[in-house]
Protein backbone atom coordinates (compact mmCIF):
# COMPACT_ATOMS: atom_id res chain seq x y z
CA UNK A 1 0.00 0.00 0.00
CA UNK A 2 1.42 3.40 -1.28
CA UNK A 3 1.70 6.97 0.21
CA UNK A 4 0.11 7.59 -3.59
CA UNK A 5 -2.89 5.89 -2.92
CA UNK A 6 -3.92 7.16 1.09
CA UNK A 7 -4.90 10.82 1.44
CA UNK A 8 -6.54 12.36 4.54
CA UNK A 9 -8.98 15.22 4.13
CA UNK A 10 -10.63 16.80 7.76
CA UNK A 11 -13.10 13.83 8.07
CA UNK A 12 -10.53 11.22 8.21
CA UNK A 13 -7.98 9.71 5.29
CA UNK A 14 -9.00 8.20 2.40
CA UNK A 15 -7.82 4.87 -0.16
CA UNK A 16 -8.39 5.35 -3.95
CA UNK A 17 -9.91 2.39 -5.51
CA UNK A 18 -9.52 2.30 -9.27
CA UNK A 19 -9.63 4.94 -11.73
CA UNK A 20 -13.43 6.08 -12.60
CA UNK A 21 -12.17 8.35 -15.57
CA UNK A 22 -8.88 10.96 -16.14
CA UNK A 23 -8.75 14.26 -18.13
CA UNK A 24 -6.05 16.76 -18.65
CA UNK A 25 -5.67 18.02 -15.52
CA UNK A 26 -6.07 15.20 -13.27
CA UNK A 27 -8.21 11.36 -12.67
CA UNK A 28 -11.42 10.08 -10.91
CA UNK A 29 -10.66 7.37 -8.57
CA UNK A 30 -13.33 5.09 -6.40
CA UNK A 31 -12.71 5.98 -2.91
CA UNK A 32 -12.31 1.97 -1.26
CA UNK A 33 -15.67 1.25 1.03
CA UNK A 34 -17.53 4.07 -0.13
CA UNK A 35 -20.06 4.34 -2.93
CA UNK A 36 -21.29 8.03 -2.52
CA UNK A 37 -18.10 10.02 -3.14
CA UNK A 38 -15.37 9.99 -5.01
CA UNK A 39 -11.59 11.82 -5.13
CA UNK A 40 -10.35 13.50 -8.15
CA UNK A 41 -6.72 13.67 -7.75
CA UNK A 42 -4.78 15.89 -10.17
CA UNK A 43 -1.97 15.12 -11.93
CA UNK A 44 0.84 18.04 -11.42
CA UNK A 45 1.64 20.13 -7.98
CA UNK A 46 -1.07 22.82 -7.86
CA UNK A 47 -0.29 26.53 -7.42
CA UNK A 48 -1.08 28.01 -4.45
CA UNK A 49 -3.73 30.26 -6.25
CA UNK A 50 -5.63 26.77 -7.10
CA UNK A 51 -4.53 25.43 -3.68
CA UNK A 52 -6.94 28.17 -1.99
CA UNK A 53 -9.24 28.40 -4.41
CA UNK A 54 -10.19 24.48 -3.69
CA UNK A 55 -10.14 25.28 0.02
CA UNK A 56 -13.09 27.42 -0.29
CA UNK A 57 -15.08 25.76 -2.35
CA UNK A 58 -16.49 23.44 0.14
CA UNK A 59 -17.07 26.33 2.27
CA UNK A 60 -19.62 27.78 -0.39
CA UNK A 61 -21.27 24.44 -0.97
CA UNK A 62 -25.34 24.96 -0.43
CA UNK A 63 -28.51 22.88 -0.37
CA UNK A 64 -28.66 24.04 -4.04
CA UNK A 65 -25.17 23.46 -5.19
CA UNK A 66 -25.37 20.26 -3.74
CA UNK A 67 -28.58 19.13 -6.10
CA UNK A 68 -27.31 20.67 -9.07
CA UNK A 69 -23.42 20.22 -9.51
CA UNK A 70 -20.60 17.89 -8.53
CA UNK A 71 -19.05 20.74 -5.64
CA UNK A 72 -16.03 19.66 -3.82
CA UNK A 73 -16.82 18.82 -0.35
CA UNK A 74 -13.50 18.65 0.70
CA UNK A 75 -9.53 18.90 0.14
CA UNK A 76 -7.50 16.13 -0.02
CA UNK A 77 -3.88 16.23 1.09
CA UNK A 78 -0.97 13.73 1.24
CA UNK A 79 1.15 13.11 4.18
CA UNK A 80 3.33 16.14 4.02
CA UNK A 81 0.12 18.18 3.99
CA UNK A 82 -0.05 19.27 0.33
CA UNK A 83 -3.06 19.56 -1.21
CA UNK A 84 -3.93 16.92 -3.87
CA UNK A 85 -7.17 16.96 -4.82
CA UNK A 86 -10.83 16.91 -3.77
CA UNK A 87 -13.68 14.87 -2.56
CA UNK A 88 -16.69 14.76 -4.50
CA UNK A 89 -20.10 13.33 -5.20
CA UNK A 90 -20.34 10.36 -7.45
CA UNK A 91 -22.76 10.54 -10.15
CA UNK A 92 -24.17 8.09 -12.05
CA UNK A 93 -26.64 7.25 -14.88
CA UNK A 94 -26.00 10.52 -16.34
CA UNK A 95 -24.59 11.36 -20.05
CA UNK A 96 -23.53 14.43 -21.47
CA UNK A 97 -26.22 16.89 -22.53
CA UNK A 98 -25.53 16.86 -26.47
CA UNK A 99 -26.84 13.52 -26.31
CA UNK A 100 -30.36 15.01 -26.25
CA UNK A 101 -29.70 16.77 -29.11
CA UNK A 102 -29.69 15.11 -32.59
CA UNK A 103 -32.63 12.59 -33.35
CA UNK A 104 -29.63 10.03 -33.96
CA UNK A 105 -27.92 10.26 -30.35
CA UNK A 106 -31.25 11.38 -28.76
CA UNK A 107 -32.91 7.94 -30.36
CA UNK A 108 -30.39 5.36 -28.94
CA UNK A 109 -28.72 7.56 -25.55
CA UNK A 110 -32.82 8.66 -24.49
CA UNK A 111 -34.64 6.73 -26.72
CA UNK A 112 -38.39 7.83 -24.51
CA UNK A 113 -37.37 11.66 -25.13
CA UNK A 114 -39.77 13.76 -26.10
CA UNK A 115 -39.80 17.57 -26.61
CA UNK A 116 -41.42 17.83 -23.24
CA UNK A 117 -38.40 16.03 -22.32
CA UNK A 118 -36.25 18.71 -23.90
CA UNK A 119 -38.48 21.78 -21.96
CA UNK A 120 -37.81 19.73 -18.56
CA UNK A 121 -34.09 19.36 -19.04
CA UNK A 122 -33.74 22.73 -20.15
CA UNK A 123 -35.46 24.05 -16.98
CA UNK A 124 -33.42 21.87 -15.11
CA UNK A 125 -30.84 23.24 -16.83
CA UNK A 126 -32.19 26.82 -15.80
CA UNK A 127 -32.19 25.75 -11.78
CA UNK A 128 -28.95 24.53 -12.04
CA UNK A 129 -27.50 28.01 -13.07
CA UNK A 130 -29.48 29.46 -10.88
CA UNK A 131 -27.92 27.64 -8.20
CA UNK A 132 -24.43 28.98 -9.17
CA UNK A 133 -25.03 32.55 -9.38
CA UNK A 134 -26.91 32.67 -5.78
CA UNK A 135 -23.88 31.03 -4.18
CA UNK A 136 -21.62 34.21 -5.91
CA UNK A 137 -20.25 31.87 -8.45
CA UNK A 138 -20.03 32.25 -11.98
CA UNK A 139 -19.65 28.95 -14.71
CA UNK A 140 -17.74 30.48 -17.06
CA UNK A 141 -16.86 27.97 -19.36
CA UNK A 142 -20.64 26.76 -20.27
CA UNK A 143 -19.60 23.96 -22.80
CA UNK A 144 -21.65 20.70 -23.96
CA UNK A 145 -19.42 18.40 -21.47
CA UNK A 146 -20.11 20.32 -18.41
CA UNK A 147 -23.93 19.41 -18.15
CA UNK A 148 -24.63 15.93 -17.55
CA UNK A 149 -28.89 14.80 -17.56
CA UNK A 150 -30.01 11.40 -16.35
CA UNK A 151 -32.56 9.80 -17.99
CA UNK A 152 -35.29 11.67 -15.03
CA UNK A 153 -34.67 15.00 -16.94
CA UNK A 154 -32.36 15.71 -13.80
CA UNK A 155 -29.23 18.07 -14.33
CA UNK A 156 -25.99 18.03 -12.84
CA UNK A 157 -23.09 20.74 -13.45
CA UNK A 158 -19.49 19.43 -13.62
CA UNK A 159 -16.41 20.68 -13.37
CA UNK A 160 -17.04 22.88 -10.91
CA UNK A 161 -13.17 23.27 -10.03
CA UNK A 162 -13.16 25.14 -13.38
CA UNK A 163 -15.62 27.69 -12.47
CA UNK A 164 -15.03 31.01 -11.18
CA UNK A 165 -15.61 31.19 -7.39
CA UNK A 166 -15.41 34.65 -5.25
CA UNK A 167 -15.09 33.79 -1.15
CA UNK A 168 -14.99 37.52 0.20
CA UNK A 169 -13.20 39.83 -1.67
CA UNK A 170 -10.98 37.37 -3.67
CA UNK A 171 -12.17 36.65 -6.52
CA UNK A 172 -10.78 32.84 -8.35
CA UNK A 173 -11.33 33.49 -12.03
CA UNK A 174 -12.21 30.83 -14.69
CA UNK A 175 -9.50 31.39 -17.60
CA UNK A 176 -10.69 29.06 -20.47
CA UNK A 177 -14.06 28.84 -22.49
CA UNK A 178 -15.50 27.55 -25.41
CA UNK A 179 -16.08 30.25 -28.46
CA UNK A 180 -19.63 28.89 -29.64
CA UNK A 181 -20.64 29.64 -25.94
CA UNK A 182 -18.69 32.49 -25.41
CA UNK A 183 -20.76 35.93 -25.50
CA UNK A 184 -20.26 38.47 -28.38
CA UNK A 185 -18.12 40.91 -25.84
CA UNK A 186 -15.51 38.00 -25.04
CA UNK A 187 -15.25 36.68 -28.40
CA UNK A 188 -11.38 37.10 -29.74
CA UNK A 189 -10.23 38.04 -26.30
CA UNK A 190 -7.90 36.12 -23.69
CA UNK A 191 -9.36 35.42 -20.30
CA UNK A 192 -6.41 35.16 -18.52
CA UNK A 193 -7.29 37.83 -16.07
CA UNK A 194 -11.38 38.64 -16.97
CA UNK A 195 -13.90 38.79 -14.16
CA UNK A 196 -16.44 37.60 -15.09
CA UNK A 197 -20.33 37.66 -14.54
CA UNK A 198 -23.37 36.04 -14.55
CA UNK A 199 -24.40 38.12 -17.56
CA UNK A 200 -21.77 36.27 -19.16
CA UNK A 201 -22.79 33.18 -18.40
CA UNK A 202 -26.61 33.54 -18.81
CA UNK A 203 -25.51 33.85 -22.50
CA UNK A 204 -23.87 30.50 -22.40
CA UNK A 205 -26.91 29.36 -20.84
CA UNK A 206 -29.14 30.67 -23.82
CA UNK A 207 -27.61 28.95 -26.01
CA UNK A 208 -27.49 25.60 -24.41
CA UNK A 209 -31.38 25.61 -24.23
CA UNK A 210 -31.76 27.21 -28.17
CA UNK A 211 -29.68 23.72 -28.87
CA UNK A 212 -32.46 22.05 -26.61
CA UNK A 213 -35.28 23.31 -27.52
CA UNK A 214 -34.61 23.72 -31.79
CA UNK A 215 -33.22 20.24 -32.41
CA UNK A 216 -29.46 20.93 -32.01
CA UNK A 217 -29.48 23.69 -34.17
CA UNK A 218 -26.70 26.73 -32.86
CA UNK A 219 -28.70 30.26 -33.23
CA UNK A 220 -26.02 32.03 -34.72
CA UNK A 221 -25.68 29.08 -37.75
CA UNK A 222 -27.53 30.12 -40.75
CA UNK A 223 -27.11 31.48 -44.18
CA UNK A 224 -25.31 34.49 -44.52
CA UNK A 225 -26.00 36.36 -47.55
CA UNK A 226 -23.05 39.23 -47.34
CA UNK A 227 -19.89 37.97 -48.59
CA UNK A 228 -17.10 36.47 -47.06
CA UNK A 229 -17.17 33.16 -44.74
CA UNK A 230 -19.56 33.82 -41.47
CA UNK A 231 -18.42 31.21 -39.14
CA UNK A 232 -19.84 30.89 -35.78
CA UNK A 233 -17.15 33.25 -33.95
CA UNK A 234 -17.83 36.07 -36.55
CA UNK A 235 -21.57 36.07 -36.19
CA UNK A 236 -21.61 35.87 -32.49
CA UNK A 237 -19.28 38.75 -31.85
CA UNK A 238 -21.65 40.85 -34.63
CA UNK A 239 -24.46 39.96 -33.13
CA UNK A 240 -26.37 37.86 -36.05
CA UNK A 241 -29.00 35.74 -34.55
CA UNK A 242 -29.81 33.59 -37.63
CA UNK A 243 -33.84 33.43 -36.37
CA UNK A 244 -34.22 36.83 -34.58
CA UNK A 245 -36.70 39.15 -36.13
CA UNK A 246 -33.64 41.59 -36.73
CA UNK A 247 -31.85 39.02 -39.00
CA UNK A 248 -32.84 40.24 -42.52
CA UNK A 249 -30.53 43.63 -41.08
CA UNK A 250 -28.04 41.41 -40.12
CA UNK A 251 -27.93 39.30 -43.69
CA UNK A 252 -28.83 36.53 -41.93
CA UNK A 253 -31.60 33.33 -42.34
CA UNK A 254 -31.76 30.33 -40.52
CA UNK A 255 -30.88 26.67 -42.41
CA UNK A 256 -33.56 25.04 -44.33
CA UNK A 257 -36.09 22.17 -42.40
CA UNK A 258 -35.48 23.85 -39.05
CA UNK A 259 -37.66 24.98 -36.33
CA UNK A 260 -38.72 28.76 -36.44
CA UNK A 261 -38.86 30.76 -33.18
CA UNK A 262 -43.04 30.31 -33.67
CA UNK A 263 -42.90 26.79 -31.61
CA UNK A 264 -41.89 28.52 -28.62
CA UNK A 265 -44.33 31.32 -26.69
CA UNK A 266 -43.66 35.20 -27.69
CA UNK A 267 -42.17 35.01 -24.72
CA UNK A 268 -39.36 33.11 -24.56
CA UNK A 269 -38.75 34.21 -28.33
CA UNK A 270 -38.14 37.73 -26.85
CA UNK A 271 -35.72 35.91 -24.53
CA UNK A 272 -34.01 34.56 -26.74
CA UNK A 273 -33.65 37.97 -28.79
CA UNK A 274 -32.39 39.81 -25.82
CA UNK A 275 -29.51 36.94 -24.72
CA UNK A 276 -28.63 37.51 -27.87
CA UNK A 277 -29.02 40.98 -28.96
CA UNK A 278 -26.84 43.70 -28.36
CA UNK A 279 -28.44 45.42 -25.53
CA UNK A 280 -27.25 41.99 -23.47
CA UNK A 281 -24.09 43.45 -23.17
CA UNK A 282 -24.98 45.90 -20.58
CA UNK A 283 -26.44 43.00 -18.66
CA UNK A 284 -30.11 42.78 -19.91
CA UNK A 285 -29.66 39.25 -20.85
CA UNK A 286 -32.66 37.06 -19.04
CA UNK A 287 -30.98 35.50 -16.08
CA UNK A 288 -31.36 31.96 -15.10
CA UNK A 289 -34.42 32.33 -12.98
CA UNK A 290 -36.01 33.81 -16.00
CA UNK A 291 -35.63 31.53 -18.74
CA UNK A 292 -36.91 29.02 -15.37
CA UNK A 293 -40.17 31.12 -14.88
CA UNK A 294 -40.72 30.78 -18.58
CA UNK A 295 -40.03 27.25 -19.38
CA UNK A 296 -41.84 25.61 -16.24
CA UNK A 297 -45.00 28.01 -18.27
CA UNK A 298 -44.55 25.89 -21.55
CA UNK A 299 -44.85 23.22 -19.95
CA UNK A 300 -48.22 23.40 -19.37
CA UNK A 301 -48.84 24.72 -22.32
CA UNK A 302 -48.25 21.08 -24.51
CA UNK A 303 -50.28 19.48 -26.80
CA UNK A 304 -50.08 16.19 -28.42
CA UNK A 305 -50.28 15.87 -32.51
CA UNK A 306 -52.79 14.17 -33.49
CA UNK A 307 -50.80 11.94 -36.24
CA UNK A 308 -47.99 10.85 -34.17
CA UNK A 309 -48.29 9.95 -30.44
CA UNK A 310 -44.27 10.85 -30.29
CA UNK A 311 -44.56 14.24 -30.78
CA UNK A 312 -45.58 16.93 -27.91
CA UNK A 313 -45.61 20.82 -28.77
CA UNK A 314 -46.69 24.23 -27.92
CA UNK A 315 -50.11 24.64 -27.56
CA UNK A 316 -49.95 28.04 -29.62
CA UNK A 317 -48.66 26.93 -32.84
CA UNK A 318 -50.99 26.49 -35.44
CA UNK A 319 -49.77 22.53 -36.36
CA UNK A 320 -47.17 20.18 -35.04
CA UNK A 321 -44.19 21.31 -36.51
CA UNK A 322 -42.64 17.93 -36.14
CA UNK A 323 -44.53 16.49 -38.17
CA UNK A 324 -43.68 19.39 -40.85
CA UNK A 325 -40.19 18.73 -40.56
CA UNK A 326 -40.05 14.88 -40.74
CA UNK A 327 -42.49 14.61 -43.97
CA UNK A 328 -39.85 17.54 -45.98
CA UNK A 329 -36.78 15.60 -44.44
CA UNK A 330 -37.30 12.17 -43.80
CA UNK A 331 -35.82 12.07 -40.75
CA UNK A 332 -37.80 11.01 -37.12
CA UNK A 333 -36.91 13.35 -34.95
CA UNK A 334 -38.69 11.18 -31.80
CA UNK A 335 -39.24 7.62 -31.61
CA UNK A 336 -42.27 5.89 -30.10
CA UNK A 337 -39.61 3.33 -27.88
CA UNK A 338 -41.93 4.14 -24.51
CA UNK A 339 -44.69 5.12 -25.66
CA UNK A 340 -46.49 2.13 -26.84
CA UNK A 341 -47.89 4.11 -29.64
CA UNK A 342 -48.49 3.70 -33.32
CA UNK A 343 -48.17 6.64 -35.43
CA UNK A 344 -50.53 7.80 -38.71
CA UNK A 345 -47.48 9.36 -40.41
CA UNK A 346 -44.81 7.24 -41.86
CA UNK A 347 -41.40 8.49 -42.08
CA UNK A 348 -37.97 8.09 -43.49
CA UNK A 349 -36.04 6.56 -40.37
CA UNK A 350 -32.55 6.76 -42.36
CA UNK A 351 -30.70 5.62 -38.95
CA UNK A 352 -32.49 1.92 -39.65
CA UNK A 353 -32.02 2.11 -43.38
CA UNK A 354 -28.82 2.74 -43.04
CA UNK A 355 -27.95 0.03 -40.27
CA UNK A 356 -29.57 -2.99 -42.69
CA UNK A 357 -27.39 -1.83 -45.56
CA UNK A 358 -24.32 -1.92 -43.24
CA UNK A 359 -25.03 -5.57 -41.98
CA UNK A 360 -24.69 -6.53 -45.85
CA UNK A 361 -21.46 -7.91 -45.02
CA UNK A 362 -18.76 -7.90 -47.56
CA UNK A 363 -17.76 -11.22 -50.01
CA UNK A 364 -14.76 -13.20 -48.86
CA UNK A 365 -11.92 -12.90 -51.07
CA UNK A 366 -11.12 -14.99 -53.97
CA UNK A 367 -11.67 -18.98 -53.23
CA UNK A 368 -8.79 -20.78 -53.73
CA UNK A 369 -9.89 -23.69 -56.37
CA UNK A 370 -7.38 -26.41 -55.03
CA UNK A 371 -8.25 -25.73 -51.03
CA UNK A 372 -11.02 -28.05 -50.84
CA UNK A 373 -10.30 -30.37 -54.02
CA UNK A 374 -9.49 -33.87 -52.12
CA UNK A 375 -13.03 -33.30 -50.61
CA UNK A 376 -14.72 -34.26 -54.63
CA UNK A 377 -12.63 -37.53 -54.56
CA UNK A 378 -12.98 -37.24 -57.99
CA UNK A 379 -12.05 -40.37 -59.99
CA UNK A 380 -10.92 -40.58 -63.91
CA UNK A 381 -13.15 -43.03 -66.18
CA UNK A 382 -11.85 -46.07 -67.84
CA UNK A 383 -12.28 -43.99 -71.30
CA UNK A 384 -9.81 -41.48 -70.09
CA UNK A 385 -7.77 -44.06 -68.27
CA UNK A 386 -7.33 -45.56 -71.61
CA UNK A 387 -6.69 -42.33 -73.02
CA UNK A 388 -3.27 -42.20 -71.06
CA UNK A 389 0.27 -42.73 -72.64
CA UNK A 390 2.43 -45.63 -71.35
CA UNK A 391 5.78 -44.29 -71.07
CA UNK A 392 7.22 -46.73 -69.30
CA UNK A 393 8.51 -48.83 -72.83
CA UNK A 394 10.07 -45.64 -74.51
CA UNK A 395 12.19 -44.50 -71.66
CA UNK A 396 13.49 -48.21 -71.11
CA UNK A 397 14.39 -48.41 -74.98
CA UNK A 398 15.86 -45.43 -74.66
CA UNK A 399 18.25 -46.01 -72.17
CA UNK A 400 19.57 -49.44 -73.60
CA UNK A 401 19.91 -47.44 -76.31
CA UNK A 402 21.74 -44.84 -74.77
CA UNK A 403 23.74 -48.13 -73.20
CA UNK A 404 24.53 -49.98 -76.28
CA UNK A 405 25.49 -46.72 -78.22
CA UNK A 406 28.06 -46.27 -75.12
CA UNK A 407 29.02 -49.74 -75.29
CA UNK A 408 30.05 -49.11 -78.89
CA UNK A 409 31.84 -45.78 -78.89
CA UNK A 410 33.93 -47.78 -75.85
CA UNK A 411 34.94 -50.52 -77.67
CA UNK A 412 34.99 -49.26 -81.63
CA UNK A 413 36.08 -45.74 -81.06
CA UNK A 414 37.12 -45.26 -84.48
CA UNK A 415 33.45 -44.82 -85.60
CA UNK A 416 31.59 -43.18 -82.67
CA UNK A 417 29.97 -39.95 -84.17
CA UNK A 418 28.24 -43.03 -86.32
CA UNK A 419 26.46 -44.55 -83.10
CA UNK A 420 26.45 -41.46 -81.83
CA UNK A 421 23.77 -40.05 -84.55
CA UNK A 422 23.00 -43.27 -84.99
CA UNK A 423 21.58 -43.45 -81.22
CA UNK A 424 20.21 -39.90 -81.35
CA UNK A 425 17.91 -40.80 -84.89
CA UNK A 426 16.58 -44.21 -82.57
CA UNK A 427 15.97 -41.80 -79.41
CA UNK A 428 14.38 -39.28 -81.36
CA UNK A 429 11.86 -42.25 -82.90
CA UNK A 430 11.30 -43.51 -79.56
CA UNK A 431 10.22 -40.20 -77.45
CA UNK A 432 7.60 -39.25 -80.23
CA UNK A 433 4.28 -39.57 -78.76
CA UNK A 434 1.66 -41.00 -81.12
CA UNK A 435 -1.55 -39.31 -79.06
CA UNK A 436 -5.13 -41.38 -79.00
CA UNK A 437 -7.26 -39.43 -81.33
CA UNK A 438 -9.46 -39.63 -78.18
CA UNK A 439 -7.05 -37.81 -75.95
CA UNK A 440 -7.68 -34.80 -78.43
CA UNK A 441 -11.14 -34.46 -77.10
CA UNK A 442 -9.89 -34.70 -72.97
CA UNK A 443 -7.11 -31.90 -73.82
CA UNK A 444 -9.90 -30.07 -75.36
CA UNK A 445 -12.35 -30.17 -72.58
CA UNK A 446 -9.60 -29.21 -70.08
CA UNK A 447 -8.42 -26.07 -71.70
CA UNK A 448 -12.39 -25.23 -72.47
CA UNK A 449 -12.69 -25.42 -68.18
CA UNK A 450 -9.67 -23.61 -67.71
CA UNK A 451 -10.56 -21.03 -70.04
CA UNK A 452 -14.13 -20.82 -68.17
CA UNK A 453 -12.76 -20.87 -64.94
CA UNK A 454 -10.33 -17.87 -65.48
CA UNK A 455 -13.51 -15.58 -67.18
CA UNK A 456 -15.20 -16.52 -63.58
CA UNK A 457 -12.12 -15.44 -61.22
CA UNK A 458 -12.31 -11.93 -63.83
CA UNK A 459 -16.08 -11.57 -62.86
CA UNK A 460 -15.49 -12.01 -59.44
CA UNK A 461 -12.24 -9.69 -59.15
CA UNK A 462 -14.46 -7.36 -61.05
CA UNK A 463 -17.94 -7.23 -59.44
CA UNK A 464 -17.12 -9.04 -55.90
CA UNK A 465 -14.02 -7.51 -54.57
CA UNK A 466 -14.29 -5.15 -51.49
CA UNK A 467 -13.10 -2.12 -53.21
CA UNK A 468 -16.18 -3.20 -55.87
CA UNK A 469 -17.78 -3.82 -52.73
CA UNK A 470 -17.56 -0.76 -50.78
CA UNK A 471 -18.39 1.43 -54.01
CA UNK A 472 -21.65 -0.15 -54.57
CA UNK A 473 -22.69 0.08 -50.87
Amino acid sequence: MTPERIFQSKTGRFELGHQIGAGGEGAVFAIKNRSDIVAKIYNNKLSPEKASKLAVMPKLLTASLKRFTAWPIDLLTDDSGRTRGVLMPFIQGHKDIHNLYSPRSRKSEFPSADWRFLTRVASNSARAFAAVHEAGCVVGDVNHGGVIVAHDATVRLIDCDSFQVTYGSKHYLCEVGVPTFTPPELQGRSFRGVLRDSNHDCFGLAVLIFHLLFMGRHPFAGRFSGSGEMGLERAIAEHRFAYGSGRHASQMEPPPNVPSLSIVPHSIALMFERAFAQDGRSGLRPKARDWLSGLEQLEQQFSKCSSNVAHFFWSGAKTCPWCQIESTTGVILFHLHALGGKSNFQALDLAEIWKKISSVLPPDSTPDPLENLAAFEAQPTAEAIACKPNYWPRRIGIAAVIGLTATLVANLPGGWWIWIGLAIFIVAKLARVVQNPKAAEFVSAHSNAADKYSNLLLAWERDATNSKFTTKL
